[in-house]
């Protein structure tokens, strides 16, 4: 098995869902010039939660390595692949017959996909030289298809609240999918302990901070906690430590509850300690430390 196609196991449990990622990102030397854009974000961020699954639109549709490179532009109101050097080649229906196999493909539960990319990019693929931004072409098909399909670009990974939100749908699709839905926890404990910029373990005050900022956070802290509420594996004590957490609370004190309640789910006290102290609570010394 190749090192991109790896098998992750979270604590010994099932292995992780299966990400289709743009190869480039995974250091594949698929570019039209034959380099990769290897992405460490990938690599640090969802590795150790997820299996990687590469693809490559262009090579997969048959246009070799290396290739003339290909741009989007409009013609009759509709965007195709067309050569930046040569617009006579055309290779929008090789890239669409390539989106339309991997509509029959099971098994993948999200994709990570290539910015401004004229196949790949979600919103960000120039479109000849005007100032519109579009879809690449596979990943418009893919979005029209099968929308509950969780994507995002590697640019996006920079972003807390964007990387979590993916991780999450990913892994509630996964335990859909599978019909093991005991595997929906990881997507908790990545929510806990995600690195990078930005990330929890990396900043907390700051990191969590930014995450309050955002204009759904109070709705996004009301939800996760809810559902935080119906996890059988959550202690009885940090069940009644949410229940009792007033809505209308400080909503920095509200995030700090729910993520130390998932340090506590997770068997973490030194996270439980930390995030506790972020919503200006300690724990009570009767309280026994979760197991794991």
């Amino acid at each position: 098995m190749s090192e991109t196609e790896r098998d992750v196991t979270l604590n010994g449990q099932a292995q992780g869902p299966i990400l289709a990622v743009s190869a480039c990102l995974l250091g594949e030397s698929v570019r039209y010039d034959g380099t990769d854009k290897r992405d460490a974000r990938v690599q640090g961020l969802l590795a150790p939660f997820f299996q990687f699954r590469p693809l490559c639109p262009e090579v997969g549709a048959g246009l070799g390595v290396p290739r003339p490179p290909v741009q989007l532009v409009r013609r009759e109101g509709e965007l195709r692949a067309v050569g930046v050097e040569d617009p006579d080649l055309d290779v929008t229906a090789a890239i669409e017959e390539f989106a339309r196999r991997f509509d029959r493909e099971d098994g993948v539960d999200g994709l990570v996909l290539k910015a401004r990319s004229p196949s790949c990019a979600l919103g960000s693929a120039p479109v000849g030289e005007s100032e519109e931004l579009a879809d690449g072409l596979f990943a418009a098909r893919v979005r029209t298809r099968r929308p509950w399909l969780p994507c995002i670009q590697e640019d996006q990974l920079d972003d807390l609240w964007s990387r979590l939100h993916f991780a999450e749908r990913v892994w509630i699709g996964h335990g859909l999918r599978s019909g093991h839905l005991g595997c929906l926890r990881p997507s908790w404990v990545y929510r806990l302990k995600g690195r990078g910029p930005g990330g929890i373990d990396q900043d907390p005050a700051r990191s969590l901070e930014e995450a309050l900022s955002r204009p759904w956070a109070e709705e996004e802290i009301a939800r996760q906690t809810s559902f935080l509420q119906d996890d059988p594996a959550l202690p009885e004590a940090w069940r009644e430590r949410l229940a009792n957490a007033a809505p209308e609370a400080d909503p920095a004190r509200r995030l700090g509850l729910l993520l130390a309640a998932l340090a506590a789910l997770d068997g973490d006290e030194r996270g439980e300690a930390l995030f506790l102290a972020f919503a200006g609570l300690t724990r009570s010394r009767d309280e026994a430390p979760a197991p794991c």
